[in-house]
Parts: C-alpha cells; sequence; structure tokens
C-alpha cells in the first residue's frame, strides 16, 4: 500500500544435519533480504489454495508464517486475513436508490525483525493467483509439502542448495 514491493520467493528448509525436507519463504522489499518464515510453508499454502477453491470461500486468518529461528523475540512475520465488508454501491443520479453489498478483500502483511511492515489488500482472484503462484515456485525446488501423518523428510535432499 505504501509503494513498495515485496518479492515472496520459495525457498528450501534444511534439517539440522543440512537436509532439505520442506519449503520457507524469503522475503525481500525492494530488492532487499526483508525475512524468512517458515517451514511448513508449502503444507499451509496448499492447504490455503483448497480453501480458496471450496464452495464456501474463507474468511478469517488464511496463512500466518512466522519467524524461522525458534526463542528469537522478534522476528518476521507472513500472514494473510480474508475480510468481508459492506460497501455502499450507489445507482446512478443523485436520487436513484443505491445497495449494499459485501466485498471480500484480503490483507496480507509483511513484517521484518525490526517492526517495519508491508501491507498490501489483493481481491479473491488476486490472492488465489498469488497463492498458486508460490505453490507452483514451491514446486520448483523439488521438495514435496510435508502432509499430515508423513515424515518429514523428502526423499530428494542432496541438490537444493540455500539460497
Amino acid at each position: 500500500m505504501d509503494g513498495s514491493s515485496l518479492v515472496v520467493c520459495p525457498v528450501p528448509a534444511f534439517d539440522l544435519g543440512g537436509r532439505a525436507y520442506e519449503v520457507g519463504l524469503e522475503l525481500r522489499r525492494e530488492g532487499r533480504f526483508f525475512g524468512s518464515v517458515g517451514p511448513g510453508c508449502a503444507y499451509f499454502l496448499g492447504r490455503a489454495a483448497e480453501r480458496l477453491v471450496a464452495d464456501e470461500p474463507p474468511t478469517g486468518e488464511l496463512f500466518a508464517f512466522r519467524r524461522e529461528r525458534r526463542g528469537a523475540v522478534a522476528g518476521p512475520e507472513f500472514t494473510c486475513v480474508v475480510r468481508d465488508s459492506p460497501e455502499w454501491v450507489p445507482e446512478g443520479g443523485a436520487f436513484s436508490r443505491g445497495d449494499w453489498r459485501v466485498v471480500r478483500r484480503a490483507v496480507v502483511e509483511a513484517w521484518d525483525g525490526a517492526g517495519r511492515g508491508v501491507r498490501a489488500v489483493l481481491t479473491s482472484a488476486q490472492l488465489a493467483r498469488f497463492v498458486a503462484d508460490l505453490l507452483d515456485e514451491a514446486g520448483q525446488t523439488g521438495l514435496e509439502p510435508m502432509r499430515p501423518g508423513r515424515d518429514r523428510k523428502n526423499r530428494e535432499t542432496s541438490c537444493h542448495e540455500r539460497r
């Protein structure tokens, strides 16, 4: 909303042994590192994508990714909240009647560890495209998202490097 650009890049997340097992997100604002969140982002983005195409579109928090390191006092965050709000739509001239309609918007926010943030307001179509694009890019890492009841380690771990 402030005119700055935020780029969200899926990157492999590594375990303590240096093996890639899932996807995290690297945030870049105006081309500079802004923070990283995850891991587990591909799994939760996949669930968000499923909710976006459901018969009843979601409202409330769609996803919330927090700092990568545990125990840190403050860290980056990347969140999306879907809100419905009423909007008056006039019907023409000064004396014609209008009507209310419900407008659904997604508020996507990113915060760095120092408390600086950036916010974007997206339509439903823009949000669905954004999530689908992130999942496509996450798939290009060669890692499969974590699934419930499945080992967190993926089959292929040797060819991925940290960016």
